[in-house]
């Protein structure tokens, strides 16, 4: 995918990919970047929305994953991938509105 995007640097797949992988490898600071121009490249793509939400959550930023998994949700209804995230999410500002220690590090 790096090599794609070397040469076609809006190219929507491989930039999503390569975040998959970097999130896969528990990387959200590297994947973030990358679903920010895959949002950008495609905003009407929920799965990038669905995406950017758990590198959200990986980085702590519990309000932005949220607000990422709630439009991949309105882009797709029931998406499974983003209703993860958004409960994730939602239960991690639960506990930090609670005072409750947050896992988030």
């Amino acid at each position: 995918y790096a090599r794609i995007l070397r040469s076609h640097p809006d190219q929507f797949d491989s930039l999503h990919f390569l975040a998959v992988a970097h999130l896969q490898a528990a990387r959200p600071d590297e994947a973030l970047p990358l679903l920010d121009r895959a949002v950008e490249v495609r905003p009407a793509e929920p799965a990038a929305h669905a995406s950017r939400a758990l590198a959200l959550n990986g980085l702590g930023r519990h309000a932005d994953a949220l607000a990422s998994a709630d439009r991949a949700l309105a882009l797709r209804p029931g998406m499974p991938e983003a209703l993860r995230p958004r409960a994730a999410a939602l239960a991690a500002l639960a506990r930090a509105g609670d005072g409750a220690p947050s896992d988030a590090g």
